[in-house]
């Protein structure tokens, strides 16, 4: 149910009418433990079942409003199986008529899968910092360079959950620590400055690789080991890219020349 103070919440209050809606919808609908599926359009045609989505509310604001959610720590929205599901924050808290016997749930837990957006995050502001240091040292030689480089920071802005599971799957088991456990130390590193997602794969390997006792010691903001690997992988990445435009530049002449010989 909703709360007496449900639209004086300070997230609430500054979504737009269609969002409060959709919030809304969610709480009626989410099972006894609040979670509810997580891919946009799932949960759009669950929210409306069994009448069809209004034709006004999109795909989109749903995705926009599940990132501001989960960015404000309202839900934890998480990828489990390759798919997306959403549980709300404090469910037992704020349903307290539940009984403890039917907090069940058909859908998986978030300690199954991994964030989707890092909590408290905010995707649209990674800032040039990210890669300031990498700037300084990657002194671009050609247009084609620079470009590469920005392509390889755009590619950075997104935290890329699916390639987390995969990372996790193949390295998780077996380890000193839990996926949880990772789970939150990737979380860490993403917080803390390394907002690239090879940078971030690289430095999970280096962990598996060293088992350093105490982790968050071992890769704290500025120390030598995290930022030799942000420094390399950065710039392996950049390279690659500058690569691949510097080939897609050369079929583009070699098809533009054959035009015109033609």
């Amino acid at each position: 149910m909703l709360s007496f103070d449900f639209l004086n919440d300070e997230v609430v209050y500054r979504l737009e009418p269609a969002r409060v809606m959709l919030l809304a919808g969610m709480i009626a609908r989410a099972d006894n433990l609040g979670r509810l599926p997580g891919e946009p359009e799932v949960l759009l045609g669950f929210l409306f079942y069994p009448k069809s989505p209004r034709p006004d509310v999109m795909p989109d604001a749903v995705e926009g409003l599940l990132m501001t959610l989960a960015r404000a720590e309202r839900i934890a929205w998480y990828v489990a199986g390759g798919t997306r599901f959403v549980q709300f924050a404090r469910w037992q808290k704020n349903q307290p008529g539940l009984k403890d016997a039917n907090r069940k749930s058909t859908f998986p837990a978030p300690d199954d899968g991994v964030p989707v957006v890092i909590p408290g995050s905010t995707l649209e502001m990674f800032a040039d910092e990210t890669h300031a240091q990498a700037d300084v040292r990657l002194t671009p030689p050609n247009p084609a360079f620079a470009r590469a480089q920005a392509s390889e920071q755009r590619a950075a802005r997104a935290f890329d959950a699916t390639a987390l599971n995969d990372w996790l799957i193949a390295n998780a088991e077996g380890s000193t620590m839990s996926r949880n456990d990772w789970c939150k130390f990737a979380a860490w590193l993403w917080k803390t400055g390394t907002k690239s997602m090879p940078v971030l794969m690289a430095l999970l390997d280096e962990c598996v690789a060293r088992r350093p006792q105490q982790p968050y010691a071992y890769f704290k903001p500025g120390t030598e080991t995290r930022e030799a690997i942000n420094m390399r992988v950065s710039m392996a990445v950049a390279e690659k890219e500058h690569k691949r435009i510097r080939d897609e530049e050369k079929a583009g002449k070699i098809s533009l020349d054959g035009v015109a010989g033609a």
